[in-house]
């Protein structure tokens, strides 16, 4: 701006006109329900491909692995818990916290990045520690799961993208409608 030059000034009705918020609810559920559906798709599909000691191949499949995946905090594993950044994720596209949300579905990849610490650990297969497993491969829901987790994060800067242009219409809809 050059030296001696007014800015013009908003009208005192221009500055107290705000744009109304939009809801987005079908664009919100549309894209929690892709999450959704990709995430009941990882708990279907292989997880973990295991070795027990007596030479046994498992295949741990994904819906077992979100219900028992929390007792690997007792062997200093906690990729389980990204599931609850997640849930709060998901929590947060419906308060319409896109910023939120994008941050915990960041988290949850990085926590569920953990897995990978899995290989070349014995690990107890049974309370009494008589018998071990060890993963020998992740399976194709390990990476449907992190998919979700990705799918989050893209449809929180989508939401975010999609809600401030439609604020950004609403404004200008207001000074463009005659008085």
């Amino acid at each position: 701006m050059m030296l001696g030059m007014r800015v013009p000034a908003l009208p005192p009705s221009a500055v107290s006109v705000k744009p109304e918020r939009s809801s987005l609810w079908p664009q919100r559920l549309a894209a929690l329900g892709a999450v959704l559906f990709i995430y009941v798709a990882a708990c279907c599909t292989p997880s973990y491909y295991i070795v027990t000691s007596q030479g046994e191949h498992v295949t741990w499949w994904g819906f077992g692995v979100l219900l028992t995946g929390w007792t690997g905090v007792f062997v200093g594993q906690f990729a389980w818990f990204s599931n609850f950044f997640l849930l709060f994720g998901a929590i947060g596209i419906l308060c319409r916290l896109w910023i939120t949300s994008a941050v915990m579905a960041l988290l949850a990849v990085a926590l569920a990045m953990d897995t990978f610490t899995l290989f070349g650990k014995v690990l107890p297969a049974d309370e009494g520690d008589v018998n071990h497993m060890q993963v020998v491969a992740l399976g194709f829901g390990f990476y449907i799961w992190l998919a979700s987790m990705a799918a989050l994060l893209l449809a929180a800067l989508w939401l975010k993208m999609a809600d401030a242009k439609a604020r950004r219409i609403a404004l200008y809809a207001q000074f463009d409608s005659p008085p």
